[in-house]
């Protein structure tokens, strides 16, 4: 199953899809539920909706908490919701204590809430492991694989190949130049990669289905130093490498380990937060 799909250009992550749909189970929960313990549907429709917001709130919150050293030198970022970064047993846990404490004289209100919101809860918990699965005759990776050793070109036209960073923690961020949040997550790619390029960590660009040429003007523009992979003239080789590691959208990006196992992918914008959050996981 996709880690997320394209409409029209857009992603739409597909955890981030079944949130808004365990909110309109929830909310469809809740009107059924007010009708056989005869209270307001409205009430406490609305009541649901609080719950679901607080708890969006907490997850966010948690996530800046346990990243703060990401966060601190940038705090507008927190704000930057459509990036990811939200730690889902802070948000269950907020999420709870916000309806016993504001519901706690309604004990109605407060079962049939924490019934609804576990529902809504368990959407996104199932939909987070189903994305895990590999489809039959599927040639996407899925995590926990081992990488196939792809062979590419660098920006001086020199071979290269995964198999030249085993050993190492790797960030393999798929892009193109007219991709706008591609370029827009780049400086902070380049950030983080000099900033660990002592730990074992290499943060390498692949473009996907662009000329050297193009590609070139577009990081010497952007000031990047880190590496540059195409494949040159063949770009169907390239779109295959991508479709392989699960893309549907740019930007996308895969993390492998020092095994070269893929250990996590993030389809869309990345934060300076989850990008270290991910490394650091993959770190000793």
């Amino acid at each position: 199953m996709p880690d997320a799909i394209s409409i029209f250009g857009f992603l739409i992550p597909m955890v981030r899809a079944s949130v808004i749909a365990g909110f309109l189970l929830a909310s469809w929960l809740a009107v059924r539920v007010s009708k056989l313990i005869g209270t307001d549907a409205k009430a406490l429709e609305s009541a649901v909706f609080g719950v679901g917001v607080a708890g969006m709130i907490g997850a966010r919150l948690g996530f800046v908490v346990m990243n703060w050293e990401a966060f601190k030198d940038d705090l507008l970022s927190i704000f930057y919701i459509w990036q990811p970064g939200f730690l889902p047993w802070a948000g269950v846990f907020i999420g709870g204590i916000y309806a016993y404490v504001r519901y706690e004289i309604q004990p109605l209100y407060l079962r049939s809430l924490l019934v609804a919101y576990g529902v809504a809860a368990l959407v996104p918990l199932v939909t987070f492991e189903v994305t895990k699965l590999r489809l039959p005759n599927s040639s996407v990776l899925k995590i926990g694989d081992f990488t196939p050793q792809i062979k590419m070109i660098n920006l001086n036209g020199e071979a290269v190949s995964l198999r030249d960073l085993r050993c190492r923690v790797v960030v393999l961020n798929f892009w193109a130049t007219w991709c706008p949040p591609c370029r827009r997550e780049m400086p902070m790619l380049e950030s983080v990669a000099r900033a660990y390029q002592n730990k074992g960590v290499m943060i390498v660009g692949f473009d996907v289905g662009e000329t050297a040429s193009r590609v070139q003007q577009t990081v010497s523009s952007l000031a990047v130093n880190y590496p540059i992979w195409l494949d040159g003239s063949d770009t169907d080789s390239s779109q295959m490498i991508y479709r392989m590691f699960g893309g549907v959208g740019l930007p996308t990006t895969v993390f492998i380990d020092r095994n070269g196992l893929l250990r996590a992918r993030q389809i869309g914008e990345l934060s300076r937060a989850s990008l270290i959050a991910n490394l650091e996981s993959l770190l000793p």
